[in-house]
């Protein structure tokens, strides 16, 4: 009956990766590569130079050894009884560094300060990083889009300073969220299978900080992780109710990207309507389009809410199951034993449903919708109050009631033709539709619950530590998060060599930065390792101008791409191979 075309497989480690004598410093070294030290390390010298303080120019081994120390602090971060910073950076020193820092507290202060990175530097880290973590995989079969939020509140003199500059903080807020108000970056995990796990782990392989308004938000990111894929074959989407839509699946079809997402019912509502109705509980009812090959299912199933059980709906789309299509016959000769024996229609109601039926909907005509106004109006005329408005019509009869005037009139003139033309034929589909459901497990509604927390999950990682102190800069918060999350692959990667718990990996890794020396530790960098020059203007400043319009333009091609002729859906490969 129905068959998975793309198995949501854990990633492929690239086992050349992981040699038998590999150290963690080695696998910091592949997820922290030297042009990353390189461009933190210029960062800071930018301000010491504008200060006028040659003295605190940074070295590469200055970076190593403040982020030892970084991890140690964010270790401890959450579970301090004193704020201040000079307090708790003796502690670290007392319970790990016999008290001998690798760094003075000034330096490290100082560097801490001034990490404030411009918006395409932070752009620029957050490619790297992943170009990185995509290193260490050979395949990825899945990939799970979502937010990771960072608790951050903008102090009112911060505020008052980027109002005198004229420079937005992108902040946002999600009140469902831990942290509901701070920065986002929209981030994207896969699952692997570790040598020394017993259970599949996140490891994030896209990053995109939301850094300006009207950057275009998820789906930008997704138009950018699709057309930037770093792997030669696609990955299945599986993508959560916040950021799934019908429109995105379609774009991602265009590019040979299979997707499996939990959409809003009010996305579908009257089809939701149908495939909700008359359904028990444990049981789930699919349908296909025959030329999208889309499929639509809803599942039920009883949950506790609060302490009291409640029945949940799951209503999820998916283009990644291949159905065999069967057109119903007609309703006069379905079989009568197709439910359960309270279900089973007589050969009255066939008949009722068979019989043409007077639509709630009247007849409307373009020229007595054009005269309406598109929602009521504010006359204080009782007259005038009473009258009929386009968005009063479409609530009346379960319309969406967004967009354009035009938009309004074309819904009801097509709901009104629908209803008067093909009647008999939509009140047999439904009845149809309502009397037919599966008690067996939903493959679409399986696949979906397995894979579409990975990001979550990674999340629970990056809470574990936090730095514990304020930060008034939110470019150094931002690029100090990215860090925190390439701290979690290091971790998931590092599982392959030997176990550890993340504190663990995180307090052992802090030590051999703090005592690392590098070969090769020059003051003088090069200044050529930065975003593309086409990103800056004149004067050398990123163009703001240029930045959204570049995530405008993504975001508005959802929809419009032409297909990839070098990816066929078909012939993707199906099961990874595990390291």
């Amino acid at each position: 009956m129905q068959k998975c075309l793309h198995e949501y497989d854990p990633a492929t480690w690239d086992e050349s990766k992981f040699r038998s004598r590999m150290t963690l410093m080695d696998l910091f070294k592949l997820l922290f590569p030297t042009n990353i030290i390189h461009t933190l390390a210029a960062i800071v010298n930018r301000r010491s130079t504008a200060l006028k303080k040659k003295s605190w120019r940074c070295r590469k081994s200055h970076i190593y050894k403040f982020l030892g120390l970084l991890l140690l602090m964010e270790n401890s971060g959450g579970n301090l009884e004193t704020s201040k910073l000079a307090a708790h950076w003796k502690l670290v020193l007392d319970q790990h560094l016999n008290n001998k820092p690798p760094l003075s507290y000034k330096r490290f202060l100082f560097i801490r300060t001034n990490l404030s990175a411009t918006i395409p530097e932070i752009s620029q880290i957050s490619k790297m990083l992943m170009d990185a973590a995509n290193s260490l995989l050979l395949a990825i079969a899945g990939i799970t889009p979502d937010e990771t939020m960072i608790g951050y509140h903008v102090s009112p003199v911060m505020r008052a300073l980027y109002r005198k500059l004229n420079m937005a903080y992108p902040g946002y807020y999600i009140p469902r969220k831990k942290a509901a108000n701070g920065m986002i970056i929209w981030t994207m995990a896969t699952y692997v299978i570790c040598a020394h796990s017993k259970h599949r782990l996140p490891f994030f392989v896209e990053m995109f900080p939301h850094l300006r308004s009207g950057d275009g938000g998820p789906p930008a990111a997704i138009t950018f992780m699709a057309k930037g894929w770093r792997h030669p074959k696609r990955a299945v989407v599986v993508v959560d109710s916040g950021i799934g839509s019908k429109k995105l699946m379609l774009f991602l079809a265009s590019l040979g990207i299979p997707s499996t997402m939990s959409i809003s019912i009010s996305q579908v509502r009257r089809m939701a309507d149908a495939l909700q109705s008359n359904l028990p509980i444990n049981t789930h009812r699919c349908i296909i389009h025959p030329e999208t090959g889309i499929v639509f299912g809803v599942a039920t199933r009883e949950c506790d809410s609060n302490g009291k059980m409640v029945v949940a709906k799951k209503f999820v789309i998916s283009n990644n199951f291949k159905y065999k299509y069967h057109p119903d016959p007609p309703l006069a000769e379905q079989p009568q034993q197709r439910g359960p024996p309270e279900l089973q229609p007589s050969a009255a109601q066939l008949a009722a449903a068979s019989a043409t039926v007077e639509p709630l909907i009247p007849v409307y005509t373009i020229e007595a919708l054009s005269a309406l106004t598109t929602r009521p109006t504010k006359s204080t005329d009782p007259l005038k109050q009473q009258q009929d408005n386009l968005v009063a019509i479409c609530k009346r009869h379960n319309l969406p009631v967004g967009g354009k005037k035009e938009d309004l009139i074309s819904r009801i003139l097509g709901a009104s033709a629908t209803a008067h033309t093909q009647g008999s034929l939509v009140e047999q589909m439904f009845y149809h539709t309502t009397r037919n459901y599966s008690k067996e497990r939903s493959a679409i509604h399986e696949s979906y619950a397995a894979n579409f927390n990975a990001v979550d999950l990674g999340d629970r990682y990056f809470s574990k530590t936090t730095h514990g102190h304020t930060i008034k800069t939110w470019t150094v918060m931002m690029l100090l998060a990215l860090l925190r999350l390439q701290m979690v692959n290091l971790y998931v990667a590092s599982l392959n060599l030997e176990y550890r718990t993340y504190l663990q990996l995180r307090t052992e890794m802090a030590l051999a930065l703090c005592n690392y020396e590098c070969d090769d530790d020059d003051e003088d960098l090069p200044d050529d390792y930065f975003m593309d020059a086409n990103y800056f203007n004149a004067a050398g400043d990123y163009s703001d101008k240029q930045f959204v319009d570049d995530c405008a333009d993504a975001a508005a091609n959802i929809g419009s791409e032409e297909p990839d002729p070098h990816v066929d859906p078909e012939t993707l490969d199906a099961n990874s191979r595990i390291f």
